[in-house]
């Protein structure tokens, strides 16, 4: 009898342990992030995920590579954007804003986190076809902490 009980208890557990996504729309969405920094131009195929949902405002993702900020194609390039924006309803300290990672040739740049607001060197805004914005990131492990400028677009079709 108690194994019974145990086992009901575990199925209802799982059974309403997952995410409601009834009515939204997290499909993968194919699509291109375009970029200039500094001479450099990118640009790459991407997955888009929560683009076209009402999950946008909270939890957008973009990558073009399998594990995100890893090259797995072999083109030398990985990039991967999250959206976080934690209000103040749900943390006391807010944060808004995009996280961006882009590895070229197996060296890492990043943003800032988007922690206490709006992340203070990007801006960004929501587009027909996807989002547009700019950014500084930061070259990993690089003392100087001069920054890379960034203007970007992601088109998710």
């Amino acid at each position: 009898m108690k194994k019974i009980i145990s086992l009901l208890a575990v199925l209802s557990l799982t059974a309403c342990g997952g995410d409601d996504n009834s009515g939204s729309s997290g499909k993968e969405h194919g699509g291109t992030f375009k970029a200039t920094m500094g001479d450099r131009t990118i640009n790459v195929a991407v997955r888009c995920f929560n683009f076209e949902s009402e999950k946008f405002d909270t939890q957008f993702v973009f990558a073009s590579d399998e594990f995100g900020n890893k090259d797995t194609d072999g083109d030398g390039i990985a990039i991967r954007g999250d959206r976080i924006n934690i209000g103040k309803d749900k943390s006391p300290i807010p944060i808004d804003g995009i996280s961006l990672d882009i590895v070229i040739d197996g060296v890492k740049y990043s943003a800032d986190p988007p922690m206490f607001g709006q992340a203070k060197n990007q801006s960004w805004t929501k587009n027909a076809n996807g989002i547009s914005g700019k950014d500084k990131l930061m070259k990993e492990d690089d003392p100087s902490m001069n920054g890379y400028p960034i203007t970007y677009e992601v088109v998710c079709k």
